[in-house]
């Protein structure tokens, strides 16, 4: 769900219609589908992001490892990654980079299954999969959520369903940080941007965990 204006909100789902869209601060919805899912008609959105706040640059991200973009609030959409009529797997991941313009990543895992990471330093024009620098072993790790550092944008944490990792290079080569730990969520802040909070559940023991780290 993203807030287009004061008033608009665009929101995706994993049924039909996908896209619903508010005039009045969610009161009511219509559905807003328009050309999104090709002729196909992809019937999910399971990631959907705004470049930044009130913007109509909108990405959204699906299973397959479709990542699409729209530049007018949803109006129109533009398929930058992947095949509309792709099943299976996850697109558990999207991040808009707030610290380097024009970064964007996107993850999740194949139906093999395999972990698939991808960023783009242009809008989305163009993608680098990083996936095996990742995870090199086949495996169903998946990744959640993605951290950059604020001062120094070669900085980056994921959380995986089994680990955190680290990387200094922009995603070229990654170093585990915190090993048989699911991680949903990550948060800094802005006094402390080395200190980092993480959130999620425990790989063997299935329990509910928290704790804190830092940037290295």
């Amino acid at each position: 769900m993203v807030r287009l204006d004061e008033k608009a909100i665009l929101a995706g789902s994993g049924g039909s219609p996908v896209l619903m869209r508010s005039e009045n601060q969610g009161a009511s919805w219509e559905p807003f589908q328009n050309n999104y899912g090709g002729d196909e008609g992809l019937s999910h959105v399971q990631n959907l992001k705004s470049i930044t706040q009130y913007s109509d640059t909108l990405y959204t991200s699906a299973q397959g490892g479709v990542v699409a973009r729209s530049v007018d609030g949803g109006h129109n959409w533009e398929l930058m990654n992947g095949i509309w009529d792709n099943f299976g797997g996850l697109g558990t991941l999207l991040y808009v980079d707030p610290y380097y313009p024009g970064r964007i990543w996107s993850g999740g895992v194949h139906a093999i299954p395999q972990l698939y990471l991808i960023k783009s330093d242009d809008y989305g024009e163009n993608w680098t999969e990083v996936s095996e620098a990742v995870q090199p072993q086949r495996g169903g790790a998946i990744p959640y959520v993605i951290l950059t550092h604020p001062n120094d944008t070669g900085k980056i944490l994921v959380g995986l369903s089994n680990a955190i990792k680290a990387s200094n290079d922009s995603g070229e080569t990654w170093q585990t940080v915190l090993k048989e730990t699911g991680i949903r969520s990550l948060a800094s802040g802005n006094q402390h941007p080395d200190l980092i909070y993480a959130s999620g559940r425990d790989y063997i023991s299935s329990q509910n965990i928290s704790g804190k780290l830092f940037f290295v």
